[in-house]
């Protein structure tokens, strides 16, 4: 057998190269920037929790400053409020905001979840201490739900959802059954 005959050429005005398939990367110009490296106020050394108040106004994690730094809608420094250590590092990961304006910070390295008023006084401290290791809820990534529930990343690969009105876990469950009760 031979080969299939190949197609004429076409003339040199009808070619066109190929459409171009390759990943690039996209670059985008952001509508501003909010601090920069740095520990003086309105600076960050490892921004990660993400939350707004009702207000507009942005509540950041600040782990490696041990913080959490608070912002005006226009991006403008206002506040700092400074975790507690009690001779430890804190690292703030995750932080939500709660239905009545309560800001919650998931600490990482301290293992306790750490709440503020909406003027940023410390209201009070749960965590490590009330729950045997197998229980520790404590990871990186924390959430509250409109209907006053909130949610917990954990190290041991899970989600624990407490009731906010009472620091014990209102149910222990896995990622996939929480995907699960959405579908």
């Amino acid at each position: 057998l031979s080969p299939p005959p190949s197609p004429p050429p076409q003339p040199a005005a009808m070619t066109s190269p190929a459409p171009r398939r390759v990943a690039r990367h996209l670059r985008v110009a952001g509508l501003r920037t909010i601090g920069g490296p740095g520990s003086a106020p309105g600076q960050f050394a490892g921004p990660r929790g993400i939350a707004f108040l009702p207000s507009a106004v942005a509540v950041i994690a600040d782990e490696a400053n041990s913080r959490v730094q608070v912002f005006s809608p226009a991006g403008r420094f206002v506040a700092a409020w400074p975790l507690p250590s009690r001779g430890i590092r804190s690292g703030p990961r995750g932080v939500t905001i709660d239905p009545s304006g309560r800001v919650h910070v998931a600490d990482s390295v301290g293992e306790v979840v750490r709440v503020f008023g909406p003027s940023g006084s410390l209201a009070h401290t749960w965590g490590h201490a009330q729950y045997p290791p197998a229980l520790s809820p404590f990871g990186w990534a924390i959430a509250c739900s409109p209907g006053g529930m909130l949610y917990l990343a954990g190290r041991n690969c899970d989600i624990q959802v407490f009731a906010l009105d009472r620091a014990v876990p209102a149910r222990r469950s896995s990622w996939g059954a929480i995907k699960a009760m959405h579908r």
